[in-house]
């Protein structure tokens, strides 16, 4: 287990690394057009707020993160070539982790921790390798449904995503059910507002 850990963890980081300068942040995002502010509210926690700058790559998260229930920002730095270069991890008035980017001349990164120490901690899921998982997506790409059948339990888990859509195709408004395995109906699980400030 500890290994698919290792491998989920190095395959997450070398994406993000090499994702750095091959799309912008908010194409990752599977918006539709370079926002300026977009802000996603479920209601329940601090909503979570992310600043772009004009290029369209993320200068700004808020919230990103529980952390205990208090305010918290990650800033991220680039160089003029739009390569990360520095980010740094706010937790109420703390700074609690801050990393600088060296890129070598092969292209490779490398974190430098200044404050912080990185962690491979984390809580693992369990994975049933027999388990089916369907999954269908609407027009605009964003996830539908979610079925995850379990042939040896014969159970079936269901998660639904509803959209309400603005002018530009980016979903403000996401409507999540879910079936769980010993349930038998859908019921609501959340609603998630986002706010969208274009350029």
């Amino acid at each position: 287990m500890k290994r698919i850990f290792l491998l989920l963890t190095i395959f997450t980081l070398s994406n993000e690394l090499k994702a750095q300068s091959a799309e912008n942040d908010w194409q990752k995002l599977a918006l539709k057009e370079k926002p300026q502010t977009l802000i996603s509210d479920n209601g329940v926690k601090k909503p979570k707020t992310y600043i772009f700058n004009e290029i369209g790559f993320i200068i700004q998260k808020k919230n990103e993160c529980l952390c205990g229930g208090q305010e918290n920002t990650i800033d991220y730095i680039y160089t003029p070539d739009n390569k990360l270069m520095e980010k740094t991890t706010t937790v109420g008035t703390q700074i609690t982790e801050k990393i600088k980017y060296t890129i070598a001349s092969n292209g490779e990164v490398t974190e430098n921790y200044i404050v912080g120490q990185e962690s491979m901690e984390g809580e693992m899921s369990t994975y049933d390798p027999s388990q089916i998982t369907e999954i269908k997506k609407d027009i605009h790409g964003n996830l539908t449904q979610e079925i995850i059948k379990y042939p040896n339990d014969n159970k079936i888990q269901i998660t639904e995503k509803r959209y309400l859509y603005d002018k530009r195709k980016n979903w403000i408004q996401m409507d999540t059910f879910f079936k769980g395995i010993d349930e038998t109906v859908l019921h609501k699980k959340e609603t998630i507002k986002r706010k969208i400030k274009y350029f």
